[in-house]
């Protein structure tokens, strides 16, 4: 059951009742999350913004990748309300979403909604070059403005619990064989000989921040995820089975230009072991470089290749 009721119109206040009837004048159905909203008639109208914004990116997206974008959205911020909204207008349309390949255009959409939902301040600047290479800016203003409108829609309703509309139900996804979904690394471990000379490293030369937790304990931090240090001998419990500084083999992604991460290991006299060199990463090509930290775990500093 939601946490918040919907409105009941024949007690409403005036002003929500107006804000009620233009609503169906203006789409021609209430939703629960509608009914919920008109408690605030500004915040309804706040988020029905989501419908003017996709009218002025119709030029440029279709229908299809806006339902596919939206529903990128959804199902990695695990909303259920919006995932069944989003399927029963790929369904209605003939699309089924288990089946469904996207092209080019709308895989790019669905990766960019992803990647905001997972951090904003992160979104890969590969996935930002493919966007300016189909859109003209005022079309990206609209479409990052969109995306945070659907953003919001998938908090709203995830935090108030609204109820799935009835007429939903037949259009739910039938639920997968894996118990979970993993959706993100937090933090991982990595045992050290010195967490003071470790610590050294890690913020002087990838630029890392020192954090101190818990009982003194120490952690590096970067964008949202940090490394937990043990110190060899004196772990922490729980801890792996065979605790072992040196056996490592990280990568981490860069927003620094490769050729200044050169210049700033040379100029700390970090001797490159590989590179620079191509590989690939996990959503694409990336162009790294090799070290070794004072422990001699395998460090790899790259870029995302840009189409």
């Amino acid at each position: 059951m939601s946490r918040i009721s919907p409105i009941v119109y024949e007690h409403a206040a005036p002003d929500v009742r107006a804000e009620h009837d233009r609503e169906l004048q203006l789409r021609g159905r209430m939703t629960n999350m509608k009914r919920i909203m008109l408690h605030s008639p500004v915040a309804h109208r706040i988020y029905a913004e989501w419908f003017t914004l996709r009218e002025l990116l119709r030029p440029a997206l279709p229908d299809r990748a806006i339902w596919l974008l939206s529903l990128a959205i959804a199902q990695t911020s695990h909303a259920d309300v919006p995932v069944t909204f989003f399927r029963r207008a790929l369904i209605d349309a003939g699309i089924q979403p288990e089946t469904i390949v996207p092209d080019a255009d709308e895989s790019v959409l669905m990766d960019f909604g992803r990647a905001i939902v997972a951090d904003a301040n992160a979104v890969p600047e590969r996935l930002w070059s493919r966007l300016i290479a189909r859109y003209d800016e005022p079309t990206l203003v609209n479409l990052v403005a969109f995306a945070g409108i659907m953003i919001a829609t998938t908090v709203f309703t995830n935090v108030v619990e609204v109820d799935l509309d009835p007429e939903l139900h037949s259009y739910r996804a039938a639920p997968e064989d894996a118990p979970i979904t993993i959706d993100r690394l937090d933090h991982l471990v990595l045992t050290v000989k010195n967490i003071e000379s470790t610590c050294t490293f890690y913020s002087t030369i990838l630029g890392m921040t020192v954090e101190t937790f818990g009982e003194g304990r120490k952690a590096l931090r970067f964008g949202n995820q940090k490394i937990n240090l043990h110190e060899a001998g004196h772990e922490y419990e729980p801890k792996a089975k065979s605790p072992v500084s040196g056996s490592g083999d990280l990568c981490f992604i860069a927003s620094t230009p490769l050729d200044a991460v050169i210049a700033h290991l040379g100029a700390h006299d970090i001797t490159i072991e590989e590179g620079p060199v191509v590989r690939t990463g996990a959503t694409g090509p990336i162009r790294s470089v090799y070290i070794r930290d004072p422990d001699g775990n395998l460090i790899e500093i790259a870029n995302y290749a840009v189409d």
